[in-house]
């Protein structure tokens, strides 16, 4: 996983547009003399490269935070988003149970805080 900043991503996109057009450039007899041959299928991904920079470049595309409900005062009532810190009470009409904290985490996909990929996972994604 790589991570750009706009300003990089819409660089990398240039430098892969660059790339394509000098592979494309024609002699004055018509038949293809680019600096840099490349096959049809790698020109195609190329071209699908750069319009993935440029979605980067426009903030079209989000790094995706992973994180994990915590069992905040380790009783079940309350679950807390390791990364914000916020907490929410998990079943405030029932007694505190393993199987409503679970359930909790089961709806809780995402912290409605800080929007937190809740499912543990320490990696990095991109998202659209």
């Amino acid at each position: 996983m790589i991570e750009m900043s706009a300003k990089e991503a819409e660089n990398a996109a240039e430098i892969i547009e660059d790339i394509i057009a000098v592979s494309n450039l024609k002699a004055v007899d018509g038949t293809r003399s680019g600096i840099v041959k490349l096959p049809q299928g790698d020109a195609g991904r190329l071209k699908l490269a750069a319009s993935l920079c440029r979605k980067v470049a426009v903030g079209k595309y989000k790094q995706v935070v992973h994180g994990e409900w915590l069992n905040f005062y380790n009783d079940f009532s309350t679950a807390e988003c390791d990364k914000c810190g916020e907490l929410y009470e998990v079943s405030p009409d029932e007694k505190p149970s393993r199987e409503y904290f679970n359930a909790f985490k089961q709806f809780y996909k995402f912290c409605p805080s800080c929007g937190a990929k809740m499912d543990g996972k320490e990696k990095t994604d991109v998202k659209r």
